[in-house]
């Protein structure tokens, strides 16, 4: 009708393209949207609060507005979210440039003396079932942080069951742990090997991790030895070193490629290397307040004297029928040493035990190797003390272990001397 108020629709222009969905309201009326960049990579604190990132390393813009820490799901940013400018990312070290030198390069001033590096100069030290050339630096995820404090909050929980010496001891190490990455990698290592002792090998996760860590700790060890020692870096290799001699003889049923038992080897030859490493790096750390510990490690047992001329020479059986053997006079001394060493570590209450490994002859230790009965005998009351000590938590389960190989090494005509430690480990041939 041509009296209608109601108006004809509308015509678009050709010129002018029609708006597409996304562009038209509720209400209508078309608008265009300003062009938008999806965040994928922000950080976590705006993804949980779905705001847009805008992605500013190692801080963004909304975390800095609210005083917050900032952290991306790669690499770890820094804490204070104050810009530093380009962060250089060196590239991964695959492998070791070199096979670790068996001298100590010692630095003195503007000078490098060599000395044995007894340490790392065992196999046994490097022994592992992980290729060392297929390890990260770093781990970072939140799933290994996860494992990471429960590995260290287990560290902290056997740490309290110690004695006195030993819970200064570990909390030196913890401490320095804290500050240190080569330190923690050792601690994480050692704390898993032990940790999976006690929950079987189903859990994958702490398997894989006691390895990893464990072979982080010896590659950076050698790395550093390779380099040399100073007031810098002499407490951790002190400590780094200890945790991997001691991982050596308690976890070698896990690192060791043989079957079956064998002679505790591993508890004699890297003990006693130990020691001349610790005596070599022991002034770097006059100050620290693990000085005197260590002293009381490395303090040898008095001069050797004949063990019937103790006030309780417990252990003299061990020593019946010497003479009538018709031995050398230096093979029959290295008994009767090691018989004392014994002796000693019994009157101080098994406070101790760990000085044995590290005093007896080398001749002695030979002896070991070569599988004599007497010798085999005399560790087989070395390990009834350190299971009866109770002083080292991460011992346990491993005193058994050695005796049970030693037993089934031993000559059956030799059992009966046994009899004592036989009733201590509830030992029997079945």
């Amino acid at each position: 009708m041509a009296g209608s108020s109601r108006s004809s629709p509308r015509v678009p222009s050709p010129d002018v393209p029609a708006p597409n969905a996304a562009q038209v309201t509720r209400s209508g009326t078309g608008r265009i949207r300003r062009p938008h960049h999806k965040s994928r990579t922000g950080c976590r604190e705006c993804k949980a609060r779905r705001v847009k990132c805008d992605e500013k390393q190692p801080g963004c813009g909304s975390c800095n507005r609210k005083r917050i820490e900032c952290h991306y799901f790669h690499p770890v940013c820094s804490l204070n979210n104050e810009p530093i400018g380009r962060i250089k990312i060196d590239p991964i070290r695959r492998a070791l440039q070199e096979k670790p030198s068996l001298r100590l390069p010692i630095r003195s001033g503007n000078s490098i003396q060599k000395s044995s590096s007894p340490l790392l100069s065992d196999p046994q030290m490097m022994s592992s079932t992980l290729d060392l050339e297929h390890l990260p630096i770093t781990v970072g995820t939140p799933v290994n942080r996860r494992l990471e404090l429960r590995i260290f909050h287990h560290y902290q929980k056997m740490t309290s069951y110690a004695s006195y010496g030993q819970q200064a001891w570990s909390k030196w190490i913890g401490n320095l742990a804290v500050a240190t990455p080569d330190v923690m990698n050792a601690v994480l290592g050692f704390s898993a090997f032990h940790l999976r002792r006690q929950v079987g090998e189903d859990d994958m996760e702490v398997r894989e991790a006691s390895h990893r860590y464990m072979a982080l700790a010896i590659r950076s060890h050698a790395e550093e030895i390779a380099r040399g020692f100073g007031e810098d870096n002499a407490a951790t290799l002190i400590a780094c070193g200890a945790l991997i001699l001691f991982h050596t003889s308690v976890n070698q049923s896990f690192i060791s490629g043989k079957a079956g038992h064998q002679l505790p080897m591993h508890w004699f030859r890297p003990f006693q290397t130990a020691a001349v490493f610790f005596n070599l790096t022991r002034h770097q750390i006059d100050k620290t307040p693990i000085a005197k510990i260590l002293d009381s490690f490395l303090a040898t047992v008095p001069p050797p004297r004949i063990v019937r001329a103790l006030p309780f020479p417990n252990f003299d059986f061990l020593l019946e029928g010497l003479e009538s053997e018709g031995l050398i006079e230096a093979v029959v001394e290295a008994y009767e040493n090691a018989v004392t060493y014994l002796s000693e570590i019994y009157h101080l209450g098994y406070q101790k035990p760990l000085r044995f490994p590290s005093e007896v002859s080398a001749r002695f230790v030979d002896l070991v190797e070569a599988g004599a009965p007497r010798a085999l005998a005399i560790i087989g009351y070395f390990f009834m003390l350190v299971k009866i000590a109770k002083v080292l938590w991460w011992v346990d389960g491993a005193a058994e272990r050695e005796f049970a190989a030693i037993m089934t090494f031993l000559p059956k005509d030799w059992w009966p001397i046994m009899n004592w430690a036989i009733k201590e480990f509830n030992w029997s041939e079945n």
